[in-house]
């Protein structure tokens, strides 16, 4: 009975911090190859509680994209936009995002006065792709930087795992994985303890001290008796001594009486 409540409190854990994970994209659009730093931070409290960093150069269409993996239902961005590159001083845009809502795609513009936006194209059909060879190898180029950036995206995904607080609820559930099953496992050795076996094993051995008890006394009542015996012989030959010594002495006395009568009569 006890496994089975472990078991569905487990499942419970297991459940409640699975249902609470939300993934979702987020996308900053700016302009071609530039520098963009991300870091998203809990929402839900005032205080400032960081919780992943991403960085990297956007696409030729001025995509920056990457996946987060959460459980709270509000996040906040700060977002750092740099002209020259990850160590160029050229900042244009330094900004933050405040409630931003985890439950649908992310999509925000930092776009410098002046700019203008490339519009990131839809899925280009088979059909235009073999009309125009020109647009063939636009595509080809396209899906080209598009799995680098999927590179990107995977690494940065894998590697700022271990930082978000995914990590550390599945961290938490293997912890009460483990203690369920120790806490299995003594119940489990406690109620052999106290098992009818160990029951019997313990009257047993209280038997055979009994019995070892028993033995121990029928010697010493068969010593006390040997020396009891011993002591009424030794009494009774005291006793028979002391009678010949009183026999002795009668004789004696009887053998005096004579030799005065004998005296008295002149004789």
């Amino acid at each position: 009975m006890k496994k089975k409540v472990i078991g569905f409190i487990f499942c419970l854990v297991l459940l409640f911090g699975i249902s609470f994970i939300s993934s979702m994209q987020v996308t900053i659009k700016t302009l071609q190859y530039y520098w963009v730093e991300v870091t998203v931070a809990d929402g839900t409290i005032a205080d400032y509680s960081k919780l992943e960093q991403h960085d990297g150069d956007s696409d030729q269409y001025g995509d920056f994209v990457f996946n987060l993996n959460t459980t709270v239902p509000e996040i906040n961005l700060y977002i750092t936009v740099k002209k020259d590159g990850k160590m160029g001083e050229a900042v244009f845009s330094n900004k933050k995002f405040i409630g931003e809502t985890t439950d649908e795609p992310i999509y925000l513009e930092l776009i410098p006065e002046g700019g203008k936006i490339i519009e990131t194209p839809d899925v280009v059909s088979n059909e235009s792709v073999e009309s125009n060879e020109t647009l063939n190898e636009s595509i080809s180029e396209e899906e080209s930087n598009a799995d680098a950036q999927d590179s990107q995206i995977t690494g940065s995904a894998v590697g700022n795992f271990f930082k978000s607080k995914t990590f550390y609820i599945v961290l938490i559930v293997l912890v009460v994985l483990i203690v369920a099953v120790v806490l299995f496992k003594i119940i489990k050795s406690r109620r052999n303890n106290s098992s009818p076996d160990r029951e019997i094993k313990v009257r047993k051995l209280s038997e055979m001290k009994q019995e070892r008890d028993e033995k121990i006394d029928d010697h010493r009542q068969v010593i006390e008796e040997a020396e009891r015996k011993i002591k009424e012989a030794q009494e009774e030959i005291s006793r028979l001594k002391n009678q010949d010594k009183i026999k002795d002495m009668e004789r004696r006395i009887s053998d005096e009486e004579r030799e005065l009568i004998r005296l008295r009569n002149g004789g």
